[in-house]
């Protein structure tokens, strides 16, 4: 299906097909591939005076039929769309970048329907009468001339023809201007047309951009209706223009319609439908919903559903039977659709925020490879990764980490993606988060006052003591009741914590000194210690290259500097000695199960 060849579109005036009075052409492009697919004619002031010209000479003639034999004239036209309707669907499908399944159930059969429709209303109009005591009143039906018909590039044919039956078959001639970015199907009803013979001048053609030939169209003495659908701002002109010379005018605009969804609803259809209303021909409808608004109650089973079905688009070749999203128009509409992304972001929105929270893990590996930020924060600091750690998504959690996410970076609460995993019981992500922070720690070469890891694992024990706290208070809370202290929200290294500052990471020596029995050749070390918590012990396990940590002791908590682990000579010094050499009061300390051990790089 389809064509390398570049096909020539003219105007139709009068009857005939012809080239432009400038001699002016330009390129028509196929959205999905940005290929050439036509050159159309660059209309300009005297193709459109040539075009009214030929619609005024054909208005008595076509007028004076009777209604009966303008309705047998569009169900003549009905019959050759349909003649051609697999054409009018590829057509559609290249030109717009729909997708060519839409391209036949909307755009090839509803163009068909139209002319088919308003035959048959035209069949059924009777003559209005009124009775008085002392008069008759009647209806009179008249055309109102030449009309002007601006469509728009969403829906080509289906549009044009909308305004193309009921204008003609109501006595009225029309001079047609269909967008400069979808020409292809109405050059293809200009064909059809001129097949069954309509007599010329009924319907002309102008193709063209809409200042050289929109603009003189819309305000040409000798047009006497206007009918236009397209952007709003467009639209304003068209009014300006047409109002003075007090034309008819009917304007289809754009829209801000929202999909509204109550608790009460059928949850299958209702996500069927706000999808469909969403993106439907890529969501390049006026009548899609551009706002989704949700009852609290059923949010989240809505916000979950929607995203999977959504996910289950297929997006290719438009031209591919099994492809559901296709292609937008232009470059232009994209930028202008990638404009309103960073909109949201702006306004504190996060696409890939929303993907991790559902577990969408295509759709999150999708908007990572498009360039997504893998640590873009809601505004209340909670990142894609911190997310998907509270809601469980293992596998969302593990493609964040391949990508980069920064593991210890806190919320506005003080939890890292750690802590919130710690603190939801998903063991296997806690798991993989603390696997992650070991190997980053233990790989690494490069030296030690050029790294950050150390802040990662500083705020994993924070974590860990924060959680310990935590249960504490809730313990509090049981016995004491709601006025029970609530606990306390340690400081976290290299953020900013309820108006503290916490402590900075000192990179410490890039080498530990060789020498000691405990000492090794590397840069890489480790501890593990445990210590008492209100007498209970907690245990920590850390892998540190270095730097300071902070660690509680009966809910104070201290700052340990790694670098006093070795003495001068380079031995390595027991859990007591280190404790001794920060704090004294450290000294008379009882910790349990405490060894130092030192792992060489």
């Amino acid at each position: 299906m389809g064509s390398s060849e570049i096909s020539v579109v003219r105007n139709y005036i009068g009857g005939s097909f012809v080239d432009g009075k400038s001699e002016s052409w330009f390129d028509v492009l196929e959205p999905s591939t940005g290929k050439l697919f036509a050159k159309a004619v660059l209309s300009g002031k005297e193709d459109v005076d040539s075009a009214v010209i030929a619609a005024k000479r054909a208005l008595p003639g076509w007028s004076s039929l009777e209604m009966e034999e303008r309705a047998r004239w569009l169900d003549i036209i009905a019959d050759g769309l349909e003649g051609v309707f697999e054409e009018i669907a590829e057509l559609e499908s290249r030109d717009t970048g729909k997708p060519i399944s839409l391209a036949r159930s909307v755009d090839a059969s509803r163009s068909v329907a139209n002319f088919r429709f308003f035959a048959g209303l035209l069949l059924e109009q009777e003559t209005e009468l009124f009775q008085m005591e002392d008069a008759t009143n009647y209806v009179v039906n008249k055309p109102v001339g030449v009309g002007a018909l601006i469509t728009p590039w969403n829906l080509p044919l289906y549009l044009l023809s909308w305004k193309v039956a009921p204008a003609i078959g109501m006595g009225n001639t029309v001079v047609c201007k269909p967008s400069e970015l979808t020409p292809m199907t109405a050059d293809l009803l200009m064909r059809v047309i001129d097949g069954v013979g309509l007599p010329p001048g009924v319907i002309n053609l102008v193709h063209g951009e809409g200042a050289g030939a929109g603009e003189p169209l819309v305000s040409h003495p000798d047009v006497d209706l206007v009918s236009f659908t397209g952007g709003t701002s467009t639209g304003e002109k068209v009014a300006a223009s047409a109002a003075p010379m007090f034309k008819k005018i009917s304007l289809e605009l754009g829209g801000k319609n929202a999909s509204i969804v109550f608790a009460d609803c059928n949850m299958d259809s209702t996500v069927e439908g706000v999808v469909r209303s969403g993106f439907l021909n890529q969501g390049q409808v006026c009548l899609c919903g551009s706002r989704i608004l949700v009852e609290d109650g059923i949010y989240d089973e809505f916000e979950r559903r929607f995203v999977e079905s959504v996910e289950k688009m297929t997006i290719g070749d438009p031209l591919d039977e099994s492809s559901d999203l296709g292609a937008l128009i232009s470059p232009e509409h994209l930028k202008k659709v990638r404009s309103y992304i960073e909109l949201a972001k702006e306004e504190g929105g996060t696409i890939l925020y929303d993907s991790c929270k559902n577990g969408s893990v295509d759709a999150a590996q999708l908007l990572l490879d498009k360039g997504a930020e893998v640590d873009r924060a809601e505004k209340n600091g909670m990142t894609p990764l911190y997310i998907a750690c509270e809601k469980g998504h293992v596998d969302a959690v593990r493609l964040l980490l391949d990508k980069g996410a920064a593991v210890d970076r806190a919320a506005e609460n003080g939890a890292t993606p750690l802590g919130i995993a710690q603190k939801k019981g998903h063991s296997s992500i806690v798991a993989l988060l603390e696997d992650h922070l070991y190997k980053a720690d233990i790989d690494a070469t490069a030296p030690v006052a050029t790294q950050t890891r150390g802040k990662n694992l500083a705020n994993m024990m924070v974590d860990r003591l924060q959680s310990a706290l935590d249960d504490e208070a809730a313990r509090k809370r049981q016995r004491l009741g709601p006025r029970a202290d609530m606990g306390r929200r340690l400081p976290r290294a290299g953020s900013a914590s309820r108006g503290r500052v916490a402590p900075a990471i000192r990179a410490a020596p890039a080498q530990i000194p060789e020498g000691g029995t405990d000492a090794a050749r590397g840069v890489g070390w480790g501890l593990i210690f445990a210590f008492w918590h209100d007498s209970a012990p907690a245990h920590l396990s850390m892998h540190l290259r270095g730097g300071e940590v902070g660690y509680l002791v009966k809910e104070v908590p201290v700052l340990f500097d790694i670098s006093t682990a070795v003495d001068a000579a380079g031995r390595g010094l027991s859990v007591a000695e280190i404790f001794a050499r920060n704090d004294p009061n450290l000294a008379t300390l009882r910790p349990i199960n405490c060894a130092a051990q030192w792992w060489g790089g």
